[in-house]
C-alpha cells in the first residue's frame, strides 16, 4: 500500500543520471544528454529567453562507472553543462585514448595531467574533495 509521501513522490519522481563506462563512447553519452538539456530547455511556456539547464540542475543524482563516472564529476561536482561536458570529454579522449603507445604507466600519467588541466582551467584547487563541506547541500549527489 502506497502511503501518502511515497504517492507524491511517485507523481514527482526522482530523476537519476546513469552513465556507463566504455571510454570514448561515452561520447555518443553526453551527445544524447545534449539533446535532452536542449529539449528541456526549449521546452517552456514563456517567450522569456532561457538559461542553458546543467544536468546538475535537473538530476537528483549523477552516477556512472569507469569513464561513466568521470563524465558524473564533470556534470555533478564541476557542474558544467553537457556542452562543456561533451567538449571537455572530447578532448579528454584525443589527449588520452588516441595514444598509440598503450603502456598503462604512460596513459595514467596522461590522463592525471588531462584532468589536472581541465581543473586548472576551471580554477578549481587540485586538493578539491568530490563531497561539499557538511551542511552543504549538493545541487544533485554523485
Amino acid at each position: 500500500m502506497a502511503t501518502p509521501s511515497t504517492e507524491r513522490q511517485r507523481r514527482s519522481g526522482i530523476s537519476i543520471l546513469s552513465l556507463d563506462a566504455g571510454g570514448p563512447r561515452g561520447i555518443s553519452q553526453l551527445e544524447i544528454l545534449k539533446h535532452i538539456m536542449d529539449k528541456l530547455t526549449e521546452d517552456t511556456d514563456n517567450d522569456v529567453p532561457q538559461t542553458i539547464k546543467r544536468p546538475c540542475e535537473v538530476f537528483a543524482m549523477i552516477g556512472g562507472t569507469g569513464t561513466g563516472g568521470l563524465i558524473a564529476i564533470l556534470l555533478a561536482v564541476l557542474k558544467m553543462t553537457a556542452s562543456e561536458a561533451l567538449d571537455t570529454f572530447t578532448d579528454l579522449v584525443n589527449k588520452v585514448f588516441k595514444i598509440v603507445d598503450h603502456n598503462p604507466i604512460k596513459q595514467t600519467e596522461k590522463l592525471k595531467q588531462v584532468i589536472n588541466d581541465i581543473l586548472a582551467k576551471l580554477q578549481v584547487p587540485l586538493d578539491t574533495t568530490l563531497v561539499p563541506p557538511a551542511g552543504t547541500p549538493p545541487a544533485c549527489r554523485l
